[in-house]
């Protein structure tokens, strides 16, 4: 378990790194409210009993989201965005999924229905375990 937990961190430190996309062009601009939407899918189902998936809400702050659960292979928040402060950090930080079976993990973040930012990376298997991590940020001047 301890060698599990090492590999796991290890992972973690090194994908987080990998895993994150920031597009600063000028198509990320945006004035007012906007729309924004974070998405995971998974090519096969998820062992974790729950995955606590981090982003930031509507005004910028941190919150936490319980309900990618075992089973699932798709999560998603919308939320509108009313803070006037610009750069807005759409962030979706550095999360390990684990799955069923060897395959990928895909994020994207959505701003007004329009995909901004992509990631998939690939599953790693440790001991038996089979995991991907995931993490993503976005800027929207």
């Amino acid at each position: 378990m301890k060698k599990q937990i090492t590999v796991l961190l290890s992972a973690l430190i090194l994908f987080s790194f990998g895993c994150k996309k920031n597009n600063n062009n000028t198509s990320n601009s945006t004035s007012g409210n906007f729309t924004l939407k974070y998405e995971l899918i998974t090519s096969s189902p998820i062992t974790n009993n729950y995955v606590s998936i981090m982003y930031e809400n509507g005004t910028q702050q941190p919150e936490t989201d319980n309900s990618f659960v075992a089973g699932n292979t798709y999560w998603s928040k919308e939320v509108t965005v009313t803070t006037p402060n610009r750069p807005f950090y759409a962030i979706l930080p550095a999360v390990a999924i684990y799955l069923s079976s060897p395959g990928t993990v895909t994020g994207n973040i959505y701003v007004n229905g329009s995909q901004v930012a992509h990631t998939s990376n690939p599953t790693q298997t440790s001991s038996g375990t089979t995991f991907a991590v995931c993490g993503m940020q976005y800027l929207v001047y």
